[in-house]
C-alpha cells in the first residue's frame, strides 16, 4: 500500500469515527434527556430557565401595561377556511361568537349578581376559579364571596425554574371542593395539589396534569 492510499485509508477512519461518536452524543443525550425532560429533574429545569431567558418571554406584554397578571389574552379571529359550505361557514362562525373566555375584566360600577332568575336557575354554591392569580372561590346564588382558598406555586415547587415566566404557574386550570372544605387544583401542565379549607398544602403532585379532573 503506498503511502497516499495510507492516508486516504487513515482520513476514511477517522471520519467514519467521527460519524460514529456524533451518533453517539445524540443518542446519549437522547436517553438522558427523555426522562429528563418528563420528569423535570436535573438540568431540565436550568435549561429551560436559560431557554426562556434568551427567548425573551415574559407573561407581560408591554402593548398593554394596564392588562393585569394572570392568564389574559387577546382574542384573536383566524382567517375563513376555504371549501366550505355558506351553512358550514355559517356554524364556523356561530361557534366563533361563543368565544374562549381566558380571562375577565370587571365591569365599572356594576357589583354582585346583576340578574338572577330564580325559577331557572338551580339553587346552591359555586365554585369559581379565577384567571388573575392561583385562587378558588366558593359563591352563593347573589355573587357573596363565602370561602377562599389560595395557594402560590413557588411555595409548592420553589426550585422549579422551568416554571418562571409560565403564565400556568400563576393560575388554577380548574379545582374540585370536598365535602370537608379540602380542595385540589390543577396548574396546568405543571402540576396538582390538595389543600385544607385555610389553604394549608396536604400534598402535591408535580407533573403534566392537564385541562381537568376527576
Amino acid at each position: 500500500m503506498t503511502r497516499a492510499q495510507r492516508s486516504q485509508a487513515g482520513r476514511r477512519r477517522r471520519i467514519v469515527r467521527f460519524v460514529v461518536l456524533l451518533a453517539l452524543v445524540f443518542a446519549c443525550g437522547f436517553v438522558f434527556g427523555w426522562p429528563t425532560g418528563r420528569t423535570g429533574s436535573f438540568p431540565y429545569p436550568q435549561l429551560a430557565a436559560v431557554r426562556t431567558f434568551l427567548r425573551g418571554e415574559s407573561t407581560h406584554d408591554a402593548r398593554f401595561p394596564d392588562r393585569p397578571p394572570g392568564r389574559f389574552r387577546l382574542w384573536r379571529a383566524d382567517d375563513h377556511p376555504s371549501g366550505l359550505s355558506e351553512d358550514q361557514q355559517a356554524e364556523v362562525d356561530r361557534l366563533t361568537a361563543l368565544g374562549y373566555l381566558s380571562g375577565s375584566r370587571p365591569a365599572p360600577a356594576v357589583a354582585g349578581v346583576t340578574v338572577h332568575d330564580r325559577d331557572s336557575a338551580f339553587p346552591g354554591t359555586n365554585l369559581m376559579v379565577s384567571g388573575h392569580g392561583p385562587v378558588a372561590l366558593l359563591v352563593d346564588m347573589e355573587g357573596r364571596v363565602l370561602h377562599t382558598w389560595s395557594h402560590d406555586f413557588f411555595d409548592v415547587w420553589p426550585d422549579a425554574a422551568a416554571a418562571r415566566g409560565n403564565q400556568d404557574a400563576q393560575f388554577w386550570r380548574r379545582a374540585h371542593a370536598f365535602p370537608n372544605g379540602d380542595l385540589l387544583a390543577i396548574y396546568d401542565w405543571l402540576g396538582l395539589i390538595k389543600l385544607d379549607a385555610d389553604s394549608n398544602l396536604l400534598w402535591s403532585y408535580p407533573g403534566t396534569v392537564h385541562h381537568d379532573l376527576f
